[in-house]
């Protein structure tokens, strides 16, 4: 008679059948499908039914993953209670996931009541076993004043590892804020837009956003309009509908680009075809000038 399987191959039959759902998506996008849709959620409902069975076993990566299904409503019915008393046992067992998402749960109340105290605790132990989207929690909470000092010092020189050590980009973004902001860290500008930099880098899209405010208002030296221009065609060029905007407003306007108002119309066309809003109300304007 054949054993049953472990729960490491039953995590790694799910895993398997995830990966090809995320690259079906990759290959089609957005594009809408309702066949497709419909196999994706055959497929969630069974690496739900595989992970559960492992779950069974007191796995922890497989109690994480059944939390992570019913949060989402992702091949199960959604029932953020039922995540977080999954996400409990997971935590038990020593999942550092699972303490981060049980801390996000105590933080904001879903499926649970609200406890700042034990979010922390629960932040702060997933933090320092390396966790970088606790880390960068912690850091968020202490900047909205939610922690004492001695909390935001320590949530603080974690984000700062993280960012220099691991060269996290979440974690880069939210430093250079803070020492944008020059809360609970002397404002440094310089730094501020070294780590910004180093954030947009790998694409991040709201260092990028903030770095072109910054060098377009010149809130730091005097103002650097082509240094902002080349992080928005780099924005552009992946696909962000902002900086296709932003771009196309200094094509219309000739602000140190050659002016090129049709130009500037396409860019406008296409960012509104994905429904955002300024690029619509400047279509409107446009039209009415003409």
């Amino acid at each position: 008679r054949a054993l049953p399987p472990s729960p490491d191959e039953l995590y790694r039959q799910a895993s398997m059948m995830i990966d090809w759902v995320r690259k079906d998506e990759e290959d089609h996008g957005n594009e809408k499908n309702k066949d497709r849709n419909e196999k994706h959620e055959e497929v969630y409902a069974a690496c739900a039914a595989l992970w559960r069975a492992g779950a069974a076993e007191g796995d922890a990566e497989c109690l994480f993953k059944v939390a992570m299904c019913h949060s989402l409503g992702a091949g199960v019915d959604q029932c953020p209670e039922t995540a977080v008393d999954l996400w409990t046992r997971a935590e038990a067992e020593g999942s550092v996931q699972a303490a981060h998402q049980l801390g996000m749960c105590f933080a904001k109340g879903t499926g649970v009541a609200v406890d700042k105290r034990r979010a922390r605790e629960l932040l702060t132990k997933a933090a320092v076993n390396g966790c970088i989207d606790a880390i960068c929690e912690l850091a968020s909470m202490a900047e909205e004043g939610e922690q004492g000092a001695a909390d935001r010092a320590s949530a603080i020189d974690l984000l700062q590892r993280a960012a220099n050590v691991t060269r996290n980009a979440d974690a880069q973004y939210k430093l250079g804020q803070i020492y944008r902001a020059g809360v609970y860290l002397p404002r440094d500008m310089d730094r501020c837009i070294e780590l910004l930099e180093a954030a947009a880098a790998q694409g991040d899209n709201r260092a990028e956003s903030c770095l072109v405010c910054i060098l377009c208002d010149g809130e730091h030296s005097p103002a650097n309009i082509p240094r902002a221009i080349e992080i928005l065609w780099s924005a552009a060029s992946r696909g962000d509908a902002d900086a296709v905007c932003d771009l196309a407003e200094f094509y219309y306007q000739g602000d140190h680009v050659p002016r090129d108002r049709a130009r500037a119309v396409e860019m406008w066309q296409s960012a509104a075809a994905k429904g955002h809003g300024e690029a619509q109300r400047r279509l409107g304007e446009v039209r009415g000038e003409q």
